[in-house]
């Protein structure tokens, strides 16, 4: 699976190739399409067509997405909002992914905080309804959108995620934003590898190998990255080690060269690999063992202040949710608070 998907040398011969369980690896990757080009001709038959049928499907699926995207995009610059698609959206509108290979499951959207009103305005508007309730969702780090043909929308307040962003840095990166080809919003070069990144360490360096192939194709993609300006900005989010480690993490899979110089200890690098082996996103759990999450997060932040935070972050949260006790947000560091209550 590896060998096609990333640069990783094809091993012939040895085991028998359990053909039902690759196909069932290749749609779970989210990179059906990639890897059904990739098959050679040896491959049986019926495995070739299940993954050109898959490839189909989601090359469908992403044209309607994009469409609904661009529709969204439009409508935001009418009305002076300022919108921006990152992740697989981004990756997809900029061509990075040929049409077919790479699955999409919703729309990735970053506004400011001081406009999610207005955006989520403007979706229901154009037939989305929220998932919850209210905003804000000062235990998250996007609200849900559906329409009645279920295109699935997350609007973000932050790019950094929850976990990263407790200095509410994500407005910063908004202020960087720059034009693309097509004329709407997207992420400096700089805050598209750290968004990535850090998306990658908040599932723990589980969850689907389109991940990890989504930033060595970005980083290959943006020749003119500053890296030196990638590692100061981690380490203004507290997030150098889980960005360092994002990157050695993805290059190892892909079989290619980490596009940075990666300076982690060897500890540290040992640690995380025992804890949570690299090659388990292929097929493992979606997380690591619930023993083993609380010392992956800490080993991911760089000093034990950001790491209490982020812990005593999550027990509120599970506090919260499972019991009518509401603790007061001056006693939280949450981005989106801070974030909102400074006008940012």
């Amino acid at each position: 699976m590896l060998s096609l998907v990333g640069r990783r040398e094809r091993v012939h011969g040895g085991h028998a190739v359990d053909w039902k369980r690759f196909v069932e690896l290749a749609l779970r990757s989210g990179l059906p399409g990639l890897v059904g080009e990739r098959l050679g001709a040896d491959a049986p038959l019926s495995v070739r067509r299940a993954l050109l049928m898959a490839s189909l499907a989601v090359e469908a699926n992403v044209g309607e997405l994009l469409a609904s995207t661009d529709t969204i995009l439009d409508r935001a610059e009418q009305l002076g909002l300022k919108l921006i698609p990152f992740k697989g959206s981004a990756l997809m509108l900029a061509g990075i992914y040929a049409p077919g290979e790479r699955a999409m499951v919703d729309i990735d959207l970053l506004s400011h905080p001081s406009q999610l009103d207005d955006v989520a305005a403007l979706l229901v508007a154009l037939g989305f309804r929220s998932e919850r309730a209210a905003l804000p969702q000062r235990h998250h780090h996007h609200v849900r959108f559906v329409s009645e043909r279920n295109v699935l929308v997350e609007l973000h307040w932050t790019c950094f995620y929850r976990m990263y962003d407790g200095r509410g840095k994500g407005a910063e990166a908004l202020g960087r934003a720059v034009r693309g080809a097509a004329g709407h919003w997207r992420l400096a070069a700089e805050d598209e590898v750290l968004s990535l990144a850090l998306h990658l360490a908040s599932h723990r360096f589980r969850g689907l190998l389109k991940w990890p192939l989504d930033l060595i194709r970005l980083a290959e993609a943006r020749e003119a990255l500053d890296w030196q300006r990638v590692v100061g900005l981690s380490a203004s989010l507290g997030a150098r080690r889980a960005v360092q480690y994002a990157l050695w993490h993805a290059s190892m899979l892909m079989g290619v060269q980490p596009p940075m110089n990666v300076r982690l200890s060897r500890g540290t690098l040992a640690l995380l690999t025992l804890l949570n082996p690299p090659f388990d996103i292929v097929e493992g759990a979606l997380h690591p063992p619930a023993m083993m999450r609380p010392l992956v997060d800490a080993l991911t932040h760089d000093d034990i202040g950001h790491a209490s935070r982020d812990v005593v972050q999550r027990l509120v949260k599970s506090l919260e949710e499972h019991s009518p006790i509401r603790v007061p947000s001056c006693l939280l560091l949450g981005g989106y608070d801070r974030a909102r209550r400074a006008g940012l």
